[in-house]
C-alpha cells in the first residue's frame, strides 16, 4: 500500500473508516490478538497526534497549546510501559533513525496542520500509508517487536463541577493500532474508545503542565489511555483495521 500524497486510495479508506467509528461517538471498536500481543517486549511509537473534534474557539485555544505534543507522547510511553510492561523507544530514538526519517519525509503532509504533533514524528492519518513492507523495514531498523500508532480527538466538556476546573475542561476518544512482523494487519485495534473516568495525573507529570489547557489535554490523553487498559471488549478477539 503506498500514496505520496494525503489524497491518495490509503487515505481516503482510512478517513472513511473512521467516518464510521471516530467522528460518531457513539460507535466504538476494541479488539486485540492476545497471544500474539504477550509476545511483545519492545515497541516504537510510529504515529502520534491529538485534535480537536470542533471548531469551538476555546477548544480551539487549549488545543493549540503545541509545545505539549512531546509530553503527550511521552506520557503514552509512560502507560504502556506501566500498563503492558513493554520498553518503549524514546521520541529521538525513533525520529533520528535513518529509516524512519526517509518514511517520514515521503509521507509526512504538510496540509496536515492542525492539532497537537510531537516533532518529527507521522500523524496516524500518515502512518496509515506505511505498507506491511514498510513496516518490516521499521520493525527491523528501530530493533523493536511491534509499532504503535495513537491519535486523540479531543472534545470540550461542559463544566460539571468546580473542583478541579481543567478536570472538565476536555474529554477524549482514542484510536490505536499495534503492528507485528508475521500479521499484515494490527494485532491490537481500537477506534472511537471514549475516556468513561478522567483521572488525576500523576504528581510528577501534573508538575511539568504550566498551563490549565496543558494539564486539560494531559488529564484527556492519560484518562483516554486508561479507558483503553480497561476495556473489556478487548479480551480475546483477533484484530484488523475497519474495512
Amino acid at each position: 500500500m503506498t500514496a505520496l500524497n494525503p489524497y491518495g486510495r490509503p487515505i481516503i479508506r482510512w478517513l472513511a473508516s473512521l467516518g464510521s467509528v471516530w467522528l460518531m461517538t457513539s460507535a466504538c471498536v476494541s479488539t486485540s490478538d492476545v497471544k500474539a500481543m504477550q509476545r511483545i517486549k519492545k515497541v516504537a511509537i510510529i504515529g502520534f497526534s491529538a485534535t480537536a473534534k470542533s471548531n469551538d474557539p476555546s477548544l480551539k485555544y487549549i488545543i493549540r497549546a503545541r509545545h505539549t505534543g512531546e509530553a503527550l507522547y511521552a506520557l503514552v510511553g509512560v502507560r504502556l510501559r506501566q500498563q503492558k510492561k513493554w520498553d518503549v523507544l524514546p521520541a529521538n530514538a525513533v525520529r533520528r533513525n535513518d529509516e524512519y526519517k526517509a518514511f517520514y519525509k515521503k509521507y509526512t503532509s504538510h496540509l496536515l496542520t492542525a492539532g497537537i504533533r510531537a516533532s518529527g514524528v507521522l500523524a496516524p492519518i500518515e502512518s496509515f500509508n506505511l505498507s506491511t513492507k514498510n513496516r518490516r523495514t521499521l520493525l527491523k531498523a528501530l530493533g523493536v517487536d511491534a509499532l504503535v500508532e495513537v491519535g486523540f480527538i479531543i472534545a470540550k466538556n461542559e463544566v460539571a463541577s468546580r473542583v478541579g476546573a481543567d478536570l472538565a475542561m476536555a474529554s477524549a476518544h482514542i484510536s490505536l493500532d499495534v503492528y507485528i512482523r508475521a500479521k499484515d494487519d494490527s494485532i491490537w485495534h481500537v477506534a472511537s474508545l471514549p475516556t468513561r473516568t478522567q483521572l488525576p495525573l500523576p504528581a510528577a507529570f501534573a508538575s511539568s503542565c504550566k498551563t490549565p489547557e496543558e494539564r486539560a489535554l494531559a488529564i484527556a490523553v492519560n484518562s483516554a489511555m486508561t479507558a483503553v487498559f480497561e476495556d473489556k471488549d478487548a479480551a480475546a478477539t483477533k484484530a484488523g483495521p475497519p474495512s
